[in-house]
């Protein structure tokens, strides 16, 4: 995936993480036969934190794919505001219209 597709995809992917985020203690919850798991990795300092998330999506059903997403964040001292975040995503197997229906499916009409 590249350029607009990914923009396509993490926009998806981040109405998903806001309809189906089972809470910050979770690592692990399952959406429509998808496996979602994601692992974090957090530094708060003084003069600087930040904040990486790596989400792993598996569909292992007919037409297997999976792909994955890592969200980072960074602030400076003033932690009301981030200084800089981003987000990328990479289908690391499968086909990307086979994740975009997945996608469209489990948001609904709009999408």
């Amino acid at each position: 995936m590249k350029g607009a597709r990914d923009s396509h995809v993490l926009r998806h992917w981040e109405a998903l993480l806001a309809r189906t985020d089972p809470g910050p203690a979770a690592d692990n919850w399952t959406v429509d036969g998808v496996a979602w798991s994601r692992q974090r990795h957090t530094y708060w300092g003084l003069a600087h934190s930040f904040r990486i998330e790596a989400h792993t999506l598996v569909r292992s059903c007919t037409r297997p794919w999976r792909l994955l997403v890592v969200k980072e964040t960074h602030w400076g001292s003033d932690r009301s505001q981030a200084a800089r975040a981003m987000c990328w995503c990479q289908l690391e197997s499968g086909r990307s219209e086979d994740l975009t229906t997945w996608m469209r499916a489990v948001l609904g009409p709009g999408w």
